[in-house]
C-alpha cells in the first residue's frame, strides 16, 4: 500500500469516531504526515474509539501482550492513544485528532523533532478546524474566575468559584499550555510572556499524563498556586463546557 494511502484510510478511520469534523484543508494531510509516520498510522487505522484492555486490544490487532505493550506505551507518550488507570485496570483507546495535535503532543514542552516541524502546521489548521464551531451557542470551552466575574463586553458570566474544581479531586498534574508552546515552535508567532506551566489536569487524565511524561504531579496546594499566578499574569482560566462530570482540566 502507498503511503498516501495508509494516511488516507487513517484520517477516513478518525473521521467515524464522531464528535468533531475534521474540514478538508491544504494544511491537515502536512499536519498529519509530520507528526504521525505511516507505521504509526497504519497500526492505528482501525483502533478502538472506546477503552480496550490490552488482552482486548492484542486480539484486535492478532499480536502478543508482551510484543504488543511497548508499542502501547510508546504511542501513548506521543498523545496517540489515551490511557485510563480506573480500578487499577489498563485501557487505551485512539486519540482524535483534537487531543493528540492541540493538546497531548504540546503538554511536554518538547521543542525537538517531531514537534517542532509540526507546530506551524497545527498554527495553520487551527482556524480552519475552529471555525465549524464560530455560530454555536454552545462553546465547547468555558470561561471562569478565581473569587470574581469576568465582564467580556456587555456579558456578565455568572460567578463561580475555581476552588469547588480543585477540593473534590483525588491526583493533581500539571503540564505546559499547549497554545503557547506551538506558537513558540512556530517563526510566524511571537513568544508568549505568560507562564508556560499552567494546564492543570485531574484524576485519571492526570495519570496518564504523568504515566507518559506529558506532565508531573502537584498537590492541591501547588495546584491553586498555579491558578493564582496564572490568574495575576492577566490569564483567565476556562474548563470543557460539560454539566455531566467534573472537569478534568483547567
Amino acid at each position: 500500500m502507498s503511503t498516501e494511502k495508509i494516511y488516507e484510510q487513517f484520517l477516513a478511520w478518525q473521521r467515524q469516531g464522531g464528535g468533531l469534523e475534521y474540514p478538508d484543508s491544504e494544511n491537515l494531510m502536512p499536519m498529519l504526515k509530520a507528526y504521525i509516520t505511516p507505521e504509526e498510522a497504519e497500526f492505528l487505522t482501525g483502533f478502538p474509539f472506546k477503552w480496550k484492555t490490552l488482552e482486548q486490544v492484542a486480539d484486535i490487532k492478532d499480536m502478543d501482550p508482551a510484543e504488543l505493550e511497548p508499542k502501547l506505551k510508546e504511542l501513548s507518550e506521543k498523545g496517540l492513544l489515551v490511557q485510563s488507570f480506573r480500578r487499577e485496570i489498563v485501557g487505551y483507546k485512539l486519540a482524535d485528532i483534537v487531543f493528540t495535535f492541540f493538546r497531548a503532543s504540546l503538554w511536554p514542552g518538547k521543542t525537538d523533532e517531531p514537534i517542532k516541524s509540526t507546530a506551524p502546521w497545527i498554527n495553520k489548521y487551527y482556524p480552519e478546524l475552529w471555525e465549524q464551531f464560530r455560530y454555536d451557542q454552545e462553546r465547547l470551552m468555558r470561561p471562569f474566575a478565581i473569587n470574581e466575574t469576568i465582564e467580556h463586553g456587555t456579558t456578565v458570566l455568572p460567578f463561580e468559584d475555581v476552588v469547588k474544581y480543585i477540593d473534590d479531586r483525588e491526583y493533581y498534574t500539571v503540564s505546559d499550555c499547549p497554545c503557547r508552546i506551538r506558537y513558540e515552535l512556530d517563526p510566524d508567532y511571537q513568544d508568549c510572556d505568560h507562564p508556560k506551566e499552567v494546564c492543570l489536569h485531574f484524576d485519571d487524565l492526570g495519570r496518564y499524563c504523568v504515566e507518559n511524561g506529558l506532565g508531573r504531579e502537584i498537590t492541591r496546594d501547588e495546584a491553586l498556586e498555579i491558578l493564582k499566578e496564572a490568574a495575576d499574569s492577566g490569564l483567565v482560566h476556562g474548563t470543557g463546557n460539560i454539566d455531566e462530570q467534573a472537569p478534568d482540566t483547567i
